[in-house]
């Protein structure tokens, strides 16, 4: 009867436990514990849709410049930004707007910030008098 038992108290547990579950009616009601989680998903919407259109976004961009030749990679050069605020005769001197031609071009311009109107602007300085 009690093979796995090996110590007195041990077979006395045993046999009380036994004796309570057969003899014994009790009644009542049955209770399980039962774990429920409701998840409210609709707050994941906001970042799921940021990321989403982010996501086409940068798509929409690589295809862009993926299509137009034109398109060089500046990396964190300023020289691009800085001819914006050149003035016009200037920046068509310097002509061609890939990565080559503009580094190649800016070197042989001199220019200075100065104040015009409410802004400011990149003029040029002319070397000993000429223009280069």
């Amino acid at each position: 009867m009690h093979r796995h038992k090996t110590t007195p108290v041990e077979v006395m547990a045993d046999g009380m436990s036994h004796a309570i579950r057969n003899q014994m009616t009790v009644v009542g009601e049955n209770v399980v514990t039962r774990t429920v989680v409701k998840v409210r998903w609709w707050w994941m919407l906001y970042p799921i849709v940021s990321w989403v259109l982010c996501a086409i976004f940068l798509v929409g961009v690589m295809w862009k410049t993926h299509t137009q030749s034109s398109v060089g990679a500046w990396g964190c050069s300023s020289i691009a930004l800085l001819m914006w605020g050149v003035e016009e005769s200037v920046r068509q001197r310097v002509g061609a707007w890939n990565w080559e031609g503009l580094e190649k071009n800016a070197m042989k311009v001199k220019v200075k910030l100065e104040k015009e109107g409410n802004g400011w602007r990149l003029k040029e300085i002319p070397v000993d008098g000429v223009r280069v």
